[in-house]
């Protein structure tokens, strides 16, 4: 099953990103609260950092779901790092780290496209 949504650049659409998510999620696999804090930072920080427009796309599997987030990106952007001891920027992506499987980044192109992966204790494929 798969779940895609468009963002222009507004902040305020990541409460409907949310809302969306949340239907298609359905709150009962256990993972709802993991998957919308994970979604959205990842979405956050493309706003922050990247251009529109901003796509975020999850594919669920049998026992994973995949958020991945694609950004236009000039080359010399900021690229996703986790948080230094005491430092400011990068703190949204330790609780990716901690909430997901695996994370990472690639470029695609001058696209910047950055995901992570959460373990389904229910089963969002069907």
């Amino acid at each position: 099953m798969r779940f895609t949504y468009l963002l222009d650049g507004d902040a305020r659409q990541l409460r409907d990103l949310r809302a969306e998510l949340a239907i298609w999620a359905d709150p009962a696999t256990g993972v709802i609260d993991d998957l919308l804090i994970v979604t959205n930072e990842l979405a956050a920080n493309a706003l922050i950092y990247g251009s529109p427009p901003i796509k975020v796309s999850l594919q669920a599997y049998q026992d994973s779901v995949r958020i991945q987030v694609t950004q236009s990106c000039p080359m010399t952007g900021t690229l996703p790092q986790l948080a230094s001891p005491g430092g400011e920027r990068g703190r949204g992506l330790l609780l990716v780290s901690a909430l997901s499987k695996a994370w990472g980044w690639s470029f695609n192109g001058r696209q910047l496209v950055v995901w992570a992966v959460l373990a389904l204790p229910g089963n969002l494929s069907q």
